[in-house]
């Protein structure tokens, strides 16, 4: 219809009165993107079973994008891109998860059977599985990594490469989250 006008929830919220006021990292809110990035090498006969642990992330973390890449190309690499509870017992305020070493039942909520074998450069991999939607970026990964859960276990997760083929060789995959916290701005 011509000579609409249509505000987003966050716009709604702040004309409401009193305002209400979105939380730092979710729909409409302000964050301050945090980066974190890692490589692991793997190697030419790793099979479906080899789980890569990449980075770690606090339980509280809105996962916003997701990119991997390797540092040559290989004629055959696939794998899950997902989350594992983490092995760390606490975290940095002394709370742990409960759930240390505990396997996550969702190893591809961010890409499944991910085909990276000519990936050279930073591919974003966010959505590539439908598990994981826009609107979950604007959650705790708590909240979307474990149906279970109904409220923070807090400690970590760990974002986790699990091989789905063996690799035609030897090489580096990388890995690069980001991420904001539900802080207060």
């Amino acid at each position: 219809m011509a000579g609409e006008t249509v505000k987003s929830t966050a716009i709604t919220n702040l004309d409401a009165a009193p305002p209400v006021r979105a939380t730092a990292g979710g729909p409409g809110g302000w964050y301050a993107p945090i980066m974190a990035d890692a490589r692991v090498a793997f190697q030419t006969a790793m099979d479906n079973t080899s789980v890569y642990r990449l980075l770690r992330i606090p339980s509280e973390a809105r996962v916003k994008k997701v990119e991997v890449w390797q540092d040559a190309a290989n004629t055959t690499l696939a794998f899950d891109l997902g989350v594992y509870y983490s092995d760390q017992t606490l975290d940095m305020v002394g709370i742990g998860s409960g759930k240390t070493g505990v396997v996550m039942p969702d190893n591809d909520l961010f890409a499944a059977a991910y085909d990276a074998h000519a990936i050279v450069t930073p591919t974003e991999v966010t959505f590539q599985s439908t598990e994981f939607t826009g609107a979950d970026s604007d959650k705790p990964i708590w909240s979307v990594a474990d149906s279970a859960l109904t409220n923070d276990p807090g400690g970590f997760f760990d974002i986790t490469a699990t091989f789905t083929s063996t690799s035609s060789g030897a090489g580096t995959l990388n890995c690069r989250v980001t991420y904001s916290l539900p802080y207060a701005d």
